[in-house]
C-alpha cells in the first residue's frame, strides 16, 4: 500500500474527532479495527506492509484534553483489555490537545505518526526491523518456568550459546529474554525461563520491534512492547526505551547514501537500543530521510527526467493555484508537488490531482490560500522535517 499522509485543522475541544480521524487514516493506511469499544475507545491492529509482522495492537482512547495511542503485544477484545503494554510514560503515551492544532498525520501498514503544535510529535507501530535478521524461530511444543528448560524449536540457525534472545508469547503478550544454555543443532535450545509459554511463542534476536515513539524533548524515545529488561505480561513502565538515532553509516552498516541530484547528500536513519546494548534495533529509507533541518523545513527532490519548475502565482484558491504567465502542458504535473515556497501560505506542500496551461490543482484544500505574489515550486518528492533531525515524505492530498 502506498505510504499516505493527511492535514487537517481542528478547533479547540476536538479530541473524539481527531481520535476518529486518527482511526480513520489508520484504516486507510491498510490497518483493521480490532475492538470497537466506543466513540471514544477503539484498538487497530496490522501485519505490517509485507503481512509478516506479528499483529500487536495500538489503543487510540480519548481522556480529557489528551489522545491516548497505548501499545501491546496482546489484547483481548471479549474483555477489552491487553497485555505487554509498551510503556506508561505520561509524555510518550498520549497527545495533550487543549487548543486549536494543526494536525499532520503519515503512515503505511507499518508505521503510523503525527506531527502537531510547534513539531510535537507522536508515533506508533512496526519500527522496520534491521536489514539481517537472523536468528527469528518459533517454539515448536509448550515451555514451562523453571532452569535449563529445553525448547523446542523450528529451527536453531543463528543461536549461539551465551548469547542472549526474547521470547514472546502473542497467545497471552508474556515475553522475556533469555540467555542460550545449550544448543541442541536443529532441534532444541536450553535457557532458564521466568514464565510459561505455549507452543508458537517466538524466539529471535528481534522477533518484535513494536511500540510507540515519543517525547518531544528528545531527537527520538522509542518504547517498544518487547524490551529485553522485561519479563512477564505486564507494562514495561516508564524507564524502558530505545532512544539512539542516527544515520546508518553511524552503525557500522556499509550503505550507500541516497543522492538527490547535485543539491544535498540524505542518509537513511536508523534506531539503536541503549543500556549498553548498541546493536542496530530498525531502520527508516524509502519514506523517512536523515536530515539537518529545522522543523518545518521542506526538502524538494527531482528525480529522473524532472526538472523543478519555480514560478510566483498570480491568484489562489481553496485548492488550486494559478500563474497566469505559464503554458504548461494539461496534466504534465499530476502527481508531482507543489510547494508554496515564499509569502502567503508558505511552508505548505500539496499532492498535484491535476493542471491546466495556467493552473496546479491539487489534492487537499491549503491551509492557508496562495495568494498573487506567492513563490513556488515543483518537484517529483518532498520531505517535510518533523524534527531537526529527520523528515517524511509528502503526500498529503494523494488519493
Amino acid at each position: 500500500m502506498a505510504y499516505k499522509s493527511y492535514l487537517k485543522v481542528y478547533g479547540a475541544g476536538s479530541q473524539a474527532t481527531i481520535m476518529a480521524d486518527l482511526s480513520t487514516w489508520m484504516q486507510a493506511m491498510g490497518w483493521t479495527v480490532h475492538d470497537n469499544i466506543s466513540a471514544s475507545s477503539q484498538v487497530l491492529t496490522s501485519p505490517g506492509e509485507d503481512g509478516a509482522k506479528n499483529p500487536e495492537f495500538v489503543h487510540l482512547w480519548v481522556s480529557g484534553n489528551n489522545v491516548y495511542h497505548d501499545t501491546y503485544v496482546f489484547w483481548d477484545a471479549a474483555a477489552h483489555s491487553g497485555a505487554g503494554q509498551s510503556n506508561t510514560h505520561a509524555g510518550s503515551r498520549y497527545t495533550a490537545l487543549a487548543a486549536a492544532v494543526t494536525i499532520r498525520f503519515y503512515g503505511d501498514k507499518d508505521w503510523c505518526f503525527m506531527v502537531y503544535g510547534a513539531g510535537t510529535t507522536k508515533g506508533w507501530g512496526h519500527l522496520p526491523v534491521k536489514p539481517t535478521q537472523i536468528a527469528n524461530t518459533a517454539l515448536t511444543a509448550p515451555a514451562s518456568t523453571g532452569l535449563s528448560q529445553v525448547l523446542s524449536v523450528g529451527s536453531t540457525d543463528g543461536f549461539s550459546i551465551g548469547n542472549k534472545y526474547q521470547l514472546v508469547d502473542y497467545s497471552t503478550g508474556c515475553r522475556e529474554t533469555i540467555t542460550i544454555l545449550d544448543v541442541n543443532p536443529g532441534v532444541s535450545v536450553t535457557a532458564n525461563l521466568a514464565n510459561n509459554y505455549a507452543s508458537g511463542t517466538k524466539l529471535g534476536e528481534q522477533p518484535s520491534s513494536f511500540g510507540v515513539y515519543g517525547y518531544p524533548t528528545s531527537d527520538f524515545l522509542f518504547y517498544p512492547t518487547c524490551h529485553y529488561s522485561v519479563s512477564g505480561t505486564g507494562a514495561c513502565g516508564s524507564a524502558y526505551n530505545v532512544a539512539y538515532m542516527s544515520d546508518i553509516s553511524s552503525f557500522g552498516l556499509v550503505a550507500e547514501p541516497e543522492l538527490r541530484r547535485n543539491l544535498y547528500t540524505l542518509l537513511p536513519w536508523g534506531v539503536g537500543r541503549v543500556n549498553s546494548d548498541s546493536s542496530l534495533y530498525g531502520f527508516f529509507k524509502s519514506n523517512f530521510l536523515y536530515v539537518a533541518a529545522a522543523i518545518g523545513d521542506i526538502y524538494m527532490v527531482c528525480k529522473g527526467s524532472d526538472r523543478f519548475i519555480n514560478g510566483t502565482a498570480t491568484a489562489g484558491a481553496a485548492g488550486s493555484m494559478d500563474d497566469a504567465g505559464q503554458s504548461w502542458t494539461v496534466n504534465a504535473y499530476a502527481g508531482k508537488i507543489l510547494v508554496l515556497t515564499t509569502g502567503t501560505g508558505a511552508g505548505q506542500s500539496r499532492y498535484i490531482s491535476s493542471n491546466t496551461a495556467t493552473r496546479i490543482v491539487v489534492g487537499q484544500n491549503w491551509v492557508t490560500n496562495p495568494v498573487a505574489g506567492t513563490g513556488y515550486m515543483i518537484c517529483t518528492e518532498a520531505y517535510y522535517a518533523f524534527s531537526t533531525v529527520f523528515a517524511a515524505k509528502e503526500t498529503i492530498g494523494n488519493p
